[in-house]
């Protein structure tokens, strides 16, 4: 059986067809002076990974088409001019920006106060400490059959004095640590000018010639767009090309086995998606969530700016007995189910690929761990609608 041809995009894309990760690309700016691949970084909020750098952000999309913009449909490019010409902004989103745009100042100046606060504080306490850090000589007093060291009472007590020195430098350390992300957050933030076009908030048809358009300077980059990756995405780009290093929300890098079960406790299907992710993904496919169409994926040739998605892909648990025997872990696809899925695919075009995962023999302790990945088997079968005519005419 032949498979589909995939449908090319009427609109021709903009975006260069690259390399896929993790495949050498003169134009990537992720390999150091060694040829050696850098380490993209996300964070995990619970039920996606959010990886908000935009060089990342732009390798990853176009180096696979891995992930989702938050604020655009396709490729990454929300408040980057087009056509040379600078963004719309309603009146009220421009005010609305101010606004932010003051409030973020403010938080940035008020911790960079605190820092310099804390760091002069530091500053005294050692000079204190200093002052007081001289050591007498050692002596001794013989007193009967005792002998008394007035300078071990000394050299404790100055023992003790560094206590506030560590003291004070926990402190110096919070105010570190509370200033890092005002930091980070004015390195992000403070970017080169950007200009905005801002109009009226005229939604009457009669008040279109008075939108009184004018040009203002956005020096603050207060809205900003990130990438989602779901858990599949993240996971292979960690466990399969290791170059994505998986953040909580506190910074904390998270191990390969530790982002393995916080995975499959937050998506209890996750296991079967996986496999199946990974299985297309090795076949050079482009694999892209496929719940719009009813399924578990959709495949695309290339990546989505290039053609439509050609199959969908439903997933089927199997398990296998120790007589031989193989069970479905949810029940089997049903001949309405099967129906369905074949409507749905005749009327976008597409066709239907039935992914049956076989499950190994694993206990509880197997599932913590993701070598058990190798154990697993995949089969597919591709479902088309047997059309009495069409065979009539091939045979004559």
């Amino acid at each position: 059986m032949e498979l589909k041809s995939p449908t090319p995009k009427r609109k021709g894309s903009h975006i260069p067809k690259s390399a896929p990760l993790p495949v050498f690309c003169d134009s990537s700016t992720f390999f150091d002076e060694y040829g050696n691949y850098g380490t993209f970084s996300g964070y995990f909020n619970g039920n996606s990974v959010i990886v908000d750098d935009p060089e990342e952000i732009k390798a990853l999309y176009t180096m696979g088409y891995f992930g989702k913009a938050s604020l655009s449909k396709g490729f990454p490019n929300f408040g980057k001019h087009k056509m040379n010409e600078p963004p719309v902004l309603r009146e009220t989103q421009w005010q609305r920006r101010k606004e932010w745009s003051d409030k973020l100042k403010s938080l940035i100046d008020t911790l960079q106060e605190k820092k310099s606060k804390g760091e002069h504080e530091n500053n005294s306490a050692t000079s204190v400490i200093d002052e007081n850090a001289s050591i007498p000589p050692k002596t001794s007093m013989d007193i009967g059959d005792d002998t008394i060291n007035p300078g071990e009472d000394n050299v404790s007590s100055h023992k003790e004095l560094p206590s506030e020195e560590s003291d004070q430098e926990l402190f110096t350390n919070e105010i570190n640590l509370s200033i890092t992300e005002a930091h980070n957050l004015s390195e992000i933030a403070y970017v080169e000018d950007k200009d905005v076009l801002v109009i009226s908030d005229c939604n009457d048809a009669n008040n279109l010639s008075n939108l009184n358009p004018h040009i203002e300077v956005e020096p603050v980059k207060t809205v900003m767009e990130v990438l989602y990756l779901t858990l599949e995405e993240a996971f292979f780009l960690s466990f399969a090309l290791g170059c994505l290093q998986v953040l909580d929300l506190t910074g904390k890098p998270l191990p390969l086995l530790q982002l393995w079960r916080v995975f499959n406790y937050s998506q209890p299907d996750f296991i079967e998606n996986y496999v199946a992710y990974h299985y297309f993904r090795a076949k050079g496919w482009v694999v892209k969530s496929g719940l719009k169409f009813g399924g578990n994926f959709i495949l695309y040739k290339d990546g989505p700016p290039f053609f439509h998605a050609s199959y969908i892909v439903v997933i089927e648990n199997i398990t296998r007995t120790e007589d031989g025997h193989i069970n479905n872990k949810e029940g089997h696809l049903t001949w309405d189910k099967m129906n369905n899925f074949n409507r749905m695919a005749e009327t976008c075009n597409k066709e239907i690929i039935i992914c049956k995962i076989q499950w190994p023999e694993m206990t509880n302790s197997d599932r913590e761990h993701p070598l058990i990945l190798k154990k697993f088997k995949v089969k597919e079968f591709l479902l088309r609608r047997w059309q009495p005519c069409q065979e009539k005419e091939i045979n004559d």
